[in-house]
Order: C-alpha cells, then sequence, then structure tokens
C-alpha cells in the first residue's frame, strides 16, 4: 500500500511511480490511498510545509489520474470513498488521546 503519495510532495510523483515500477513484479497490485479533495490543495501551515511535508499537496483524483495515465505502466481499476471509515479512525485516536 502506498499512502505517502501526498506526503512526498506534487513534484515527486513521477519519481515514485518510477520507483514503485522497479520494484513490483509484472502485473502486481499497488494500493494508493491519498487524503485528497475535489480540486488541488496546498497545505496551508507554513511550518509543515517547510520542516515536514515540503511539497505537501491534497491531491484531487484528477492528479493522481494524469500521473497514472502519464506512466501508462499503471491503470486505475477502482476509487473508493473512505471518508466515513477515516472519520471514525480519527474520533477513537482522539478519544484514546483524550483518555490517557
Amino acid at each position: 500500500m502506498l499512502s505517502s503519495l501526498g506526503h512526498a510532495g506534487h513534484v515527486n510523483d513521477k519519481s515514485i511511480f518510477a520507483n514503485i515500477r522497479q520494484v513490483i513484479k509484472p502485473m502486481s497490485k499497488v494500493y494508493i490511498q491519498i487524503v485528497g479533495s475535489e480540486h488541488p490543495t496546498p497545505l496551508l501551515d507554513p511550518y509543515i510545509w517547510k520542516h515536514i511535508f515540503p511539497n505537501t499537496m491534497i491531491m484531487s483524483p484528477g492528479q493522481v489520474g494524469k500521473i497514472i495515465e502519464y506512466d501508462r505502466y499503471f491503470w486505475l481499476v477502482s476509487k473508493d470513498n473512505i471518508y466515513y471509515d477515516y472519520f471514525l479512525t480519527l474520533i477513537a485516536w482522539y478519544e484514546n488521546f483524550q483518555s490517557d
């Protein structure tokens, strides 16, 4: 599973997919999970942008599709919205944090 696509910065997208291509076997499946939005959105916190995740952008499905289309090695098989499941996870983390 690739869950760091947005964290690596949009300037690295093509190299990330090139690296994936080098390590997977032909006909392998790669699961990509992103925190996305309807439109590309830059991360607004300057400290996180500079020190933790430089060039981070909340990606849109269209951006991921363009990367896959450009690469011509990967196919988009399906996309799912796991918002509600992720929301429940965040609530559980918050409750655990508050109880400690």
